[in-house]
């Protein structure tokens, strides 16, 4: 269940209107999206778990179960074995400080590299592209609680961001999602 792609005919059907105004809608409202190419040309597919949930609770409701059973299908599973596919960027960031050992670090700077820990693995068993989850996840629509414990911070404004994340986690593990907040912000 966690692949449910629904092209703009799906949804339509499901909702009884034309699938031109679902069309619409998805480009107004920027639902997250990937292009297949099929014959004829290419097609737009919706991931079900970035859909609205209107959608949500009419394909439930088509497939005789409830909204919240689905929602529970469609939510990745995390394990800490699953190992994660980086894009590669070497672009510029902001200057930080020095990556700590862990016993150095503050326990609220390791709660939020715990959460965006959360994040990464939700991207990396999400199997969707940086762009289409970003969007999911600022809209709320993927990984919520961790975006919850990240509070105002948590959201993640570019694909250069998350690109950062994922280099610091694979270079320098958990203590690399830590805050390196530079001059007087870390009392050593």
């Amino acid at each position: 269940m966690t692949g449910t792609w629904l092209t703009a005919n799906e949804i339509a059907q499901l909702l009884s209107i034309d699938p031109r105004s679902v069309s619409r809608k998805a480009n107004k409202k920027h639902w997250p999206y990937r292009s297949y190419a099929v014959r004829g040309g290419r097609e737009r597919r919706h991931h079900l778990a970035a859909l609205p949930e209107k959608i949500q609770e009419a394909y439930a409701a088509s497939h005789n179960a409830g909204l919240p059973e689905l929602q529970a299908r469609l939510k990745p599973v995390l394990t800490r074995e699953k190992k994660i596919d980086i894009p590669r960027y070497a672009g510029r960031g902001a200057k930080t400080g020095n990556v700590k050992p862990k016993e150095r670090i503050p326990e609220k700077y390791l709660e939020v590299a715990n959460a965006r820990l959360g994040v990464l693995q939700t991207y990396g068993a999400s199997g969707l592209s940086a762009e289409a989850f970003i969007m999911a996840y600022n809209a709320g629509a993927i990984a919520r609680e961790f975006r919850e414990r990240l509070g105002p911070r948590g959201g993640i404004t570019s694909f250069q961001s998350l690109c950062r994340w994922l280099r610091l986690y694979e270079r320098h593990g958990i203590e690399g999602l830590a805050p390196r907040y530079g001059g007087r912000g870390l009392a050593d």
